[in-house]
């Protein structure tokens, strides 16, 4: 528990020694009014200063003395749209692509080629 007064100064050394750590760690508390008494008693704690906004006080949480909080989160994401190139295979003409492959001779095709040059070429092809 937070013991603060307006201004957000900290009178209790705990709670002063907890927000040194917060601030050595890059952390925002970004709770500064009291929620329970003249204590802030809930937390809401970032790594970006602007990720909460319109931190509100709602009042007491039913006959509770403990106050309800609502803030605002600013999420931004990044697309990164990617476009390719999509086979239909069902639509393949398998008879043609067995008939074209008999026409090859593999061995002497590959005999040649160091280990290297093989990964380029399935690799080369494989993009075709």
């Amino acid at each position: 528990m937070l013991a603060a007064t307006s201004g957000h100064r900290w009178t209790n050394s705990l709670a002063k020694e907890f927000c040194n750590c917060l601030e050595d760690n890059f952390l925002v508390q970004h709770v500064t009014t009291p929620t329970r008494k003249d204590n802030i008693f809930d937390l809401v704690i970032t790594d970006e200063p602007d990720m909460i906004t319109d931190v509100t006080d709602l009042g007491a949480l039913g006959t509770s003395d403990h106050h309800a909080l609502q803030w605002a989160v600013q999420v931004k994401t990044v697309s990164n749209a990617t476009t390719r190139q999509v086979y239909d295979y069902a639509r393949a003409d398998i008879c043609k692509i067995k008939t074209e492959l008999a026409k090859v001779d593999l061995k002497e095709l590959f005999s040649s080629m160091s280990v290297e040059e093989l990964r380029r070429f399935t690799y080369s092809a494989s993009l075709n």
